[in-house]
């Protein structure tokens, strides 16, 4: 049975997944998450992949789901382990890893939003979290998801080698068309000309998962069954 495997963003956590998780369990699909370490200063990418190596240990056939900056950590999972196909929503892509990635802006969120402390962990604002993460996230489900949020330790956005694949899993990329925090108009963009795949569509902004977790959960099971694959067979 495939398993999805869920990969967080930054500042995020497992608890972001609670919803899609309920959808896709009653979907009848098997899900496992990771809780990264992102407020370890002293952890990066490579860290963060092997922490989700080592919890999905044993696990036969799974499909990885990257989340914001989890799109940068999921290749090198597949790196460690088998992994049939790697799944980017609304997902940072590294430069080199399929192929140079298009120029222009990918983050739309402000540096004045950001700040770095001294502790190598950085930090964004409450109103800017509204603003670019959840802004068509119910207001209740909103405050709750804020209150949860963590510190982002800098070395993440660190540049990194390039994962060695072998073989390279399969990928699908997909956009969030209101997204405020990644720009819809880069993901297309880099889902075309770097991952050479057809981009799936979602309404809606950066955090599908807490605001239309029914029809993600929908996409992933339609991407995960290979259902575009078997059709065009």
């Amino acid at each position: 049975m495939t398993t999805l495997g869920l990969v967080h963003g930054a500042y995020h956590g497992t608890w972001q997944w609670g919803p899609l998780v309920a959808e896709l369990e009653r979907r009848g699909q098997r899900c496992v998450c990771v809780d990264l370490p992102v407020d370890d200063p002293n952890c990066g990418v490579l860290d963060y992949a092997a922490a989700a190596a080592r919890a999905w240990a044993g696990i036969d056939d799974l499909v990885v789901v990257g989340h914001s900056l989890g799109g940068r950590v999921i290749p090198f999972i597949a790196e460690l382990r088998a992994v049939r196909e790697l799944v980017f929503l609304a997902g940072a892509v590294q430069d080199g890893v399929f192929g140079p990635v298009p120029d222009g802006p990918a983050l739309l969120i402000s540096a004045t939003d950001r700040t770095v402390g001294d502790d190598g962990l950085v930090r964004i604002s409450e109103r800017a979290v509204e603003r670019y993460f959840y802004h068509d996230v119910p207001p209740s489900l909103r405050a709750w998801a804020g209150s949860q949020l963590r510190p982002q330790s800098e070395r993440a956005v660190a540049p990194v080698r390039i994962p060695r694949l072998d073989p390279v899993p399969a990928v699908s990329y997909i956009v969030c068309t209101d997204d405020r925090a990644m720009s819809p108009a880069w993901q297309r963009a880099v889902a075309s000309r770097t991952l050479r795949v057809r981009p799936y569509e979602i309404a809606g902004g950066h955090s599908p998962f807490l605001a239309r977790p029914a029809e993600l959960a929908d996409l992933l099971v339609h991407i995960a069954t290979g259902a575009d694959r078997a059709g065009s067979g």
